[in-house]
């Protein structure tokens, strides 16, 4: 198995920081939103996470963005 799943991962977790600032929250504040740490977060933006399709979900909710939007590579 190739690592080539990471390099989907990078842009995930940079949509993911965007649209969280974009809305106005800190790491922290949607760490408690959905429950995972901030560590949690930060990892998942640095693209070093895979979270769950549940976890990004909850994030998409949160943050009021349609879930497709994580996955555009810019």
């Amino acid at each position: 198995m190739t690592n080539n799943y990471i390099e989907i991962l990078k842009p995930v977790g940079k949509n993911i920081a965007k649209y969280r600032k974009a809305a106005g929250f800190t790491q922290v504040q949607l760490a408690v939103e959905i429950e995972k740490s901030s560590d949690y977060i930060h990892l998942i933006e640095a693209g070093k996470r895979n979270p769950s399709l549940k976890t990004l979900a909850k994030i998409s909710v949160i943050l009021n963005v349609d879930i497709v939007e994580f996955f555009k590579i810019s």
